[in-house]
């Protein structure tokens, strides 16, 4: 049979019966299994040839599950499946008791396939029993009817019948001449086709009598065992010799491998012998299989034929199964998960597998003998020669767990096993060895031990205490602080507790005076049976502990069904001192969230009520701040009057400061201020502010210095205006607070881990140095809470609102920053401001960026590129001068307010569906004023003093204005164009205004279908080839295009988070934050003059 048969599972499972079938599967002999119930559960292919025709195997049907009747094999002779099984299974018990092997039954059968002969359904059925656990099954094997076998011919010693098919010539010759010449052609050619085989083989006849070799085997023996014509077979056994394949013992006759064949009639494959050669006398080995030969009209057995493979000398032979046996010894180590070794009697290795190389990454020469020493670990290697030296003495098995470095040098736990090769005087001839990885059980068991530890551990300090008594009352297990000691300081595994060991009601009534009475009590009860369960909360001391107790029972299955034993009780007792308060802690933590929440509720009314005054005062101010501009242009004002105006100007923009404070600290608080993330220049933000401050340190006779070690024209990512705040803020303080000597600034940065991959991030850091003041200790923590200064004088004698630093380390800590501050009275402060900024990219030769918060042209120079002082380029010492040191110090403050952004940050535009025409630059075209007096400008605003400013800035710079009061005027406006109301090129709309307000307006201009109407357009265009002409001028035809295409800008006085959002859903194209300076105001309207919308 082929050696690479694969088994073939059934629908049923029947593993002890796996291999067998297997094997059955691809026999050709038809086999049937039968099960314990008498249906069949398996059947080969040769079985459904015979059995089943081949309509019934095409159309799919199964004949699983049916008996042999169902499947049309009938018993002659009129006997019955049942029966007939019944008496096999009868025998089949017999033979079991009497210890004798399983009978073969054999019966006569017919099978109902008409695809067969009528020969060919007559079968000779062998019955044999299989036992397996659950039954008796029934082995069914079908051969050749014997009633067709035993036909008799005559036959002719001279005859060789075997090549005639069992036909001989008729004795009185009565054939016909034609006939008999073709039946001799035949029997030359079957001769002829035997001769032609390219392997030795050889016949011999049914009756031992005569051997036939065909010419293969002429030409390797010679004609020892005769020529063409065949020899004696008597004589021949008796001058042959053959032997076993390794040649130890001559063969009998009857176990030549023709003579076996003939004698057994079976076919076998894989016979091994050997012979020694006639005319070499060298010794052959050959691979024999025999096959049988029938008459095949009367199925008469004629004799066998052998074929020789294989032929080979022995000492060939003898080389090839060593060589084969070693390759197939080094192959299985080799394919083995383990690492295989070797040693000689004396220990030293000789070999190792494939696997030890890869693992260990040393070559043979490293490893052989004592060099395996080296991989091992050195705390290790004691251990493992003491092991070894002691079961090498002893000639027994060694185990021992070691560890071995793999080839990265990391070390691993190996299960190092060694067993001996001894002969047949015990003597030991070689160790062989192998490594098994169990380096993550090691470490298992390593994680399962701490964790075990650890557990007891808690058990001990947890006040979880798990018990077990037996029927004696004696505590058998005790886990956690027993004795309920929580105020043990350490756990000992090896000595659990003091109550293991004793008498559990004894220890407890030794606790303390009283005993522990609901414990005992049910500790009693659950022994005696009395209970199942119990449970008890008693006080021991000032705690409180509930302890329950469960009966522990043993089942007998030999009592006859009575009621379980109680052999003793599990317990498991815990603290509720806690659980007790729990419902007082339960409400007091209700009570005190609903008082939080009221705070939030609070703190987030007052952030509300703070944004909204915010936003009520900035308006007033914002029209002050206006008005006085405009008085301030006016030429004929006296030197008094100047005075008086840049009195109120310095008043409104200090109450403008608080305001701006207030609203920051409100957004802060609420939640609601943003934190952008926009490229920028931070050298020149720093190296203008320090320009713009140094003016005022040099008015109050200090020392201004700036050092820096970042490169000028390194662009990050960041927030520019809240980085330059809370700068502006430390600065302005540090001027303010310090009367003489110097304020130093160092600006440096190195390089952190970034969040992301491929992110470069710097940690920048400011230092802030004065040789002020100075602030108390027990005053520092003091100066970051809201409102709060140093004492109740600071306000009066420096000013402000004491918000300052708060807010900065609020905007610090957004920018995921922070502020440190060190101080010593009449010495001087220390404050070290960190932000994380990511890089940009490195700009050469950089324009003045636009988000910088310092104007270009402050009138100072840079002295120095590392180290800069900076001083003012005026002529004159304005050090000693007579400076009114409050006002002074009030101009500080306000510095950063006097300074307006060049350019407002560029509003998303992908949250509306349309889009600028004409502006892919952020630089506005320059207009001449004829230009200007072409675009019209629409104010929508409110309050009259704000739109009073607005007009007369706007006509100031050159641009023709109308002004309605809220967005439903501006809108009508639109929709009634007339030489009186032309239609602007630019619409400014404040957002908060009654009847209608700006969100709401713009809104309806944009979606309206009567603003989205096409109109007659002027023919006049800028350089751009955008209209520039309004409607009103010159009596031209009305502008052509969409009113929806009217570039909107907001400009309001609030500035909470989402206003600017907001703005954007609405429609809206930019946003201006009041108040709004005329250089501001004017960039604006240069950038949207001619521009419109592209829907």
């Amino acid at each position: 049979m082929q050696n690479n048969m694969h088994a073939q599972s059934e629908p049923a499972s029947h593993s002890a019966l796996d291999l067998q079938l297997a094997v059955l599967r691809h026999l050709p002999t038809p086999v049937l299994v039968l099960s314990p119930s008498r249906m069949a559960v398996f059947l080969n292919r040769a079985a459904e040839r015979a059995i089943r025709s081949s309509d019934s195997i095409q159309s799919g049907t199964s004949a699983l599950g049916q008996g042999p009747a169902d499947l049309g094999i009938n018993l002659l002779y009129n006997r019955i499946w049942n029966v007939v099984l019944d008496k096999l299974v009868t025998a089949q018990k017999e033979a079991n008791s009497d210890g004798n092997a399983c009978p073969v039954h054999e019966l006569d059968a017919v099978v109902s396939n008409t695809n067969l002969t009528y020969g060919e359904r007559h079968f000779r059925i062998l019955a044999s029993i299989i036992t397996a656990d659950d039954g008796m099954y029934f082995l069914l094997s079908f051969e050749r009817a014997a009633h067709i076998e035993k036909k008799i011919i005559p036959h002719r010693e001279d005859q060789i019948s075997y090549l005639d098919g069992g036909h001989s010539d008729t004795p009185n010759g009565a054939q016909h001449g034609k006939v008999v010449d073709g039946r001799r052609d035949i029997q030359r050619i079957k001769k002829a086709v035997f001769d032609s085989s390219n392997t030795a083989s050889f016949i011999l006849t049914v009756d031992e009598k005569f051997y036939l070799t065909n010419k293969k085997t002429r030409e390797v023996l010679g004609d020892f065992m005769g020529g063409a014509e065949g020899c004696d077979g008597l004589s021949l056994r008796e001058r042959l010799e053959i032997w076993d394949e390794h040649f130890t013992r001559p063969l009998e006759h009857a176990e030549f491998p023709g003579m076996r064949l003939v004698r057994a009639k079976k076919p076998f494959t894989g016979y091994r012998c050997g012979f020694m050669h006639t005319i070499t006398g060298g010794k052959v080995v050959m691979n024999v299989s025999g096959e049988c030969l029938y008459d095949d009209d009367t199925g008469e057995f004629l004799g066998g034929i052998c074929w020789c493979r294989d032929l080979q000398e022995y000492g060939d032979f003898l080389s090839e199964q060593q060589q084969r046996t070693l390759e197939s010894h080094e192959t299985i180590c080799n394919l083995m998960p383990h690492l295989v070794w070797t040693t000689t009697a004396e220990g030293l290795c000789d070999w190792f597998s494939q696997r030890w190389y890869e693992f260990t990454g040393m070559n043979k020469e490293e490893s052989l003998g004592a060099g395996f020493q080296n991989a091992i670990h050195p705390d290790d290697l004691p251990v493992l020669m003491d092991r070894w030296e002691h079961h090498r003495k002893l000639g027994n098995e060694c185990e021992v767990e070691i560890r071995y470095r793999r080839n990265d040098g990391v070390y691993k736990w190996m299960l190092a096993r060694a067993c001996p090769l001894k002969n047949e005087s015990g003597k030991i001839l070689k160790w062989y060895g192998t490594n098994t990885d169990i380096h993550d059980l090691v470490m298992a068991r390593i994680e399962a031990a701490r964790n075990k530890l650890q557990i007891l551990t808690v058990l001990a300090h947890a006040e979880v205490n798990l018990f077990s008594i037996n029927k004696d009352r004696i505590c058998t297990m005790a886990e956690g602080g027993m004795l309920w000691d929580s105020q043990a300081e350490s756990y000992d595994i090896n000595n659990k507790s003091t109550l293991v060991g004793k008498d559990a009601i004894e220890v407890a009534q030794q606790t303390q005076p009283g005993g522990v009475p609901g414990y005992e009590r049910n500790v009693m009860e659950v022994l005696s049976g009395k209970v199942g369960v119990a449970q008890s909360e008693d006080r021991i001391g000032d705690q409180i502990f509930r302890t329950r107790v469960v009966a522990e029972l043993e089942h007998n299955s030999c009592d006859g069904g009575k009621e379980p034993e109680v052999k003793g009780c599990l317990g498991l007792s815990i603290d509720v001192t806690d659980m007790k308060a729990r419902a007082t802690l339960e409400l007091d933590n209700a009570r005190l969230m609903m008082e939080e929440q009221a705070a939030k509720d609070s703190n987030r009314v007052k952030s509300q009520f703070l944004a909204n005054m915010s936003h009520e005062l900035r308006t007033p101010t914002a029209g002050v701040i206006g008005m006085v501009e405009l008085l301030r242009e006016d030429p004929n004002l006296t030197s008094e009057q100047q005075e008086y105006v840049n009195s109120i100007q310095l008043s409104a923009k200090a109450l403008l400061t608080i305001v701006n404070d207030i609203l920051d600290f409100s957004k802060i608080e609420s939640g609601r201020l943003d934190i952008e993330e926009v490229p920028f220049n931070l050298a020149s933000i720093v190296s203008e502010l320090c320009k713009l401050l140094s003016m005022f340190a040099n008015q109050k006779g200090l020392k201004f210095g700036y050092e820096t070690t970042m490169d000028e024209n390194l662009e990050l990512f960041g927030d520019p205006g809240r980085t330059r705040q809370v700068l502006s803020n430390l600065l302005t303080n540090a001027l303010k607070f310090t009367k003489e000597g110097s304020v130093h600034l160092t600006v440096s940065s190195r390089a952190m881990s970034p969040r992301l991959a491929g992110d470069e991030i710097l940690e920048v850091q400011f230092i802030i140095e004065d040789t002020g003041i100075g602030i108390e200790k027990h005053v520092l923590d003091k100066l970051f809470r809201p409102f709060s200064q140093g004492d109740s004088s600071t306000a009066r004698l420096f000013g402000g609102t004491g918000l300052g630093l708060t807010i900065s380390r609020n905007l610090a800590s957004l920018m995921k920053g922070s502020i440190t501050l060190d101080s010593t009275p009449n010495v001087g402060s220390k404050a070290i401001f960190t932000v994380p900024l990511k890089v940009s990219s490195y700009c050469r030769n950089p324009r003045f960026d636009a988000s910088t918060s310092s104007p270009p042209h402050l009138g100072f120079r840079l002295s120095a590129r590392t180290s800069k002082t900076l001083t003012p380029t005026s002529t004159h010492n304005v050090a000693h001068r007579s400076i009114n040191q409050d006002l002074l110090n009030q101009q500080i403050s306000n510095s950063v307010t006097d300074y307006s952004p060049v350019s407002s940050p560029p509003m998303d535009r992908s949250l509306r569906h349309s889009s600028v025409e004409g502006l892919s630059s952020g630089i506005p075209l320059p207009l001449s004023a004829e230009q200007r007096s072409m675009v019209h400008i629409l104010v929508v605003e409110d309050n009259a003093i704000n739109q009073t400013i607005a007009i007369k800035n706007i006509r100031k710079l050159g641009f023709p204005v109308t002004a309605v009061w809220n967005g439903r005027e501006a809108l009508s406006y639109l929709l009634s164009p007339s030489p009186t109301q032309p239609r602007p090129s630019i619409i400014l709309m404040d957002v908060q205004m009654p009847v209608m307000d700006g969100y709401e307006a713009t809104c309806i201009l944009r979606t309206g279908r009567e603003y989205s109407l096409d109109q007659i357009e002027s023919k006049e265009r800028n350089a751009d080839g955008d209209s520039i002409k309004g409607a009103a001028e010159g009596g031209g035809a009305w502008a052509k295009g969409r009113l929806s295409d009217i570039p909107v800008i907001a400009m309001t006085a609030s500035a909470i988070q989402g206003d600017r959002e907001k703005c954007q859903e609405a429609g809206m194209d930019d946003y201006l934050a009041k108040p709004v300076e005329k250089v501001r105001l004017e960039e604006m309207l240069l950038k949207w003059a001619g521009k419109r919308r592209r829907g």
